[in-house]
């Protein structure tokens, strides 16, 4: 959920840090949330409704009207921006799985994946549990 480009200036002090004060390093931990559809506009209109998560100002302002929010994201960035820079939302799960590579060699040694969208949930966990997970299995990063 963090920011991808500031993510591995971040780990590597929180390890130095450790290895200053004779520490064991933690779980560096990440959080992505995922679609996927046999289509990419129906995988990105399934997961819309995320979309106003994106702004920072959601965080630092009392917005509640969701329709308001919806404006404000639709206004900031296009949907492509929203599903391929935010979260992992697409057709092809070759590009969820080089995505999910880029987190690890960002220097998360957990994952964890949030199923947002709506247009095929069930088909969503059939192909990660097919063919995304299986392919993460075979090429760990780090891995001979």
């Amino acid at each position: 959920l963090g920011d991808p480009e500031q993510a591995p200036e971040i780990i590597e002090a929180y390890r130095e840090a450790c290895r200053e004060h004779g520490r064991q390093p933690g779980e560096i931990i990440f959080q992505a949330a995922f679609a996927w559809a046999d289509d990419e506009r129906a995988a990105i209109e399934g997961a819309r409704h995320w979309k106003p998560t994106q702004l920072p100002e959601l965080y630092l302002e009392d917005i509640a009207d969701q329709e308001d929010m919806q404006r404000r994201a639709d206004e900031q960035m296009t949907d492509e921006q929203f599903a391929k820079e935010g979260f992992l939302i697409g057709a092809d799960p070759q590009e969820h799985i080089e995505r999910i590579r880029e987190m690890e060699r960002a220097g998360a040694t957990v994952i964890c994946l949030q199923l947002i969208g709506r247009a095929d949930p069930l088909g969503s966990i059939r192909t990660y549990g097919e063919r995304v997970l299986p392919a993460l299995r075979q090429t760990a990063v780090g891995a001979s």
